[in-house]
């Protein structure tokens, strides 16, 4: 065990870090994510060898690259030390300045030792790992915007393919009806969110390979409502009750779940409730599966080729549509691949912080933006997701969020130690869910 390592428990209140045994950052850089830089070497060994790759000076890249890659796995298993980056061409210049001042920042809080894995927070450690994977690839000749996870990205999405034709069958049959209204239209509503919340968890009530009626699928959804441990989304309805809302939708992840993510911002559009949607994706591959410009591009040529069928194409001719009018529009602002947490956005970002004010909702998703919106402390459960954001408020901020890590804020009374008592892992499992809303 390393010197920073401790055989107990978060400190409640305070970051999380994988100096913690009993956390889930000490797995996740113990054997997580090891495993994640091994696939990574693994695609490269499968995808540039001679047999399939004539050129000579690729190949001999591809080895820089592995060992740069083992390099910087062996650093983290032996709790190496986070070193500056020298990564200063483009856009890239300004989140590498934001590394490496926070670099700093650590190190001076630790008596002027450098921060190692284990030791420093979760939150900056795990990006760090992310960012350092980009420079390896992007500082190289031949693979400066290759994507070390597309395949996987792909593979998950086109391994859904049932659960697509449901859905996508599901809102085709919603929206050739007429737009309801009151509680009709609000029943609707938190369907389409719950299908965003639990994106690759749920299959959409698939039963034995087929799928099932519209009927069936909302049956589904309310079964598991027993699991989503905070409900706001009669609030959220609420707060878009005006209609002709700007929404946008910080997305987390590629295939399946950004599929979801659509079509709830389709209903979103037909049905009045928003007149616009921005999603918000990562400039660079991130965290594994979060979504890229790529990834966005990607599963609209799926959804008409490998995923085609009548619905799926009347769906992507309409987010065409959205698109090419400016009703949905994607952007990739370098905040969202800083190390920071969500409160630092008015001093490091604050143009970003200004426009996301002007919007109606923003929607959080997944559970990176869920750490992040918490600074990735160890709260204690019963603080209020208002306190727990420290001042981020640029407007109404909802999160959706399946429990996958051991941050959480908002629970009511007993709840925490309920969970604890009858599942030790609850926290790590994504069985849980939580619709938290800010309403400003």
């Amino acid at each position: 065990m390393f010197e920073h390592v401790v055989n107990r428990s978060p400190i409640l209140n305070q970051p999380l870090s994988a100096k913690y045994v009993k956390s889930f950052a000490y797995p996740t850089f113990k054997e997580r994510i090891p495993k994640i830089i091994d696939s990574v070497i693994e695609c490269l060994n499968i995808n540039y060898v001679k047999e399939k790759c004539e050129d000579e000076a690729v190949i001999q890249e591809v080895e820089i690259i592995k060992q740069k890659i083992l390099n910087l796995r062996n650093s983290m298993v032996s709790d190496g030390d986070l070193l500056p980056f020298n990564l200063n061409s483009g856009i890239f210049a300004q989140i590498t300045s934001v590394y490496n001042k926070m670099i700093e920042q650590l190190k001076k809080s630790n008596n002027g030792s450098s921060p190692t894995w284990f030791q420093t927070e979760w939150l900056f450690a795990e990006c760090y790992l992310y960012y350092r994977l980009h420079e390896i690839f992007y500082t190289s000749n031949t693979f400066k915007h290759y994507d070390p996870f597309l395949a996987v990205k792909i593979d998950s999405l086109l391994a859904s393919n049932d659960a697509v034709y449901t859905l996508a069958g599901l809102l085709v049959e919603t929206k050739e009806k007429t737009v309801p209204t009151g509680s009709k239209l609000e029943e609707l509503f938190k369907f389409y969110l719950k299908c965003s919340l639990w994106g690759n968890k749920s299959d959409l009530s698939l039963s034995n390979g087929k799928a099932v009626g519209a009927e069936d699928t909302f049956s589904t959804f309310n079964e598991m409502d027993s699991e989503i441990l905070v409900n706001d989304s009669r609030i959220a309805y609420d707060v878009l009750k005006k209609k002709d809302n700007t929404i946008d939708i910080i997305l987390d992840n590629a295939g399946y779940e950004l599929f979801n993510d659509l079509v709830f911002a389709d209903f979103l559009i037909w049905s009045g409730i928003a007149k616009t949607v921005v999603f918000h994706g990562k400039n660079i591959p991130w965290f594994v599966s979060d979504v890229t410009p790529t990834d966005f591009k990607i599963i609209f040529d799926l959804l008409e080729t490998k995923l085609k069928n009548e619905n799926t194409l009347t769906l992507v001719n309409s987010w065409r549509e959205y698109l090419d009018e400016g009703v949905w529009e994607l952007k990739c602002e370098p905040f969202w691949t800083y190390p920071c947490d969500f409160s630092k956005m008015s001093s490091e970002a604050p143009e970003l912080y200004k426009k996301l004010g002007l919007s109606d909702l923003l929607i959080f998703k997944g559970d990176l933006n869920y750490r992040k919106l918490m600074g990735d402390i160890f709260w204690e459960p019963t603080t209020s997701f208002k306190f727990a954001l420290r001042g981020f408020e640029p407007t109404n901020v909802l999160a959706l969020r399946t429990v996958k890590a051991d941050t959480i804020s908002g629970l009511p009374k007993g709840v925490f130690e309920e969970l604890n008592a009858k599942e030790a892992n609850w926290m790590i499992t994504g069985k849980y869910a939580l619709i938290q809303l800010l309403r400003k």
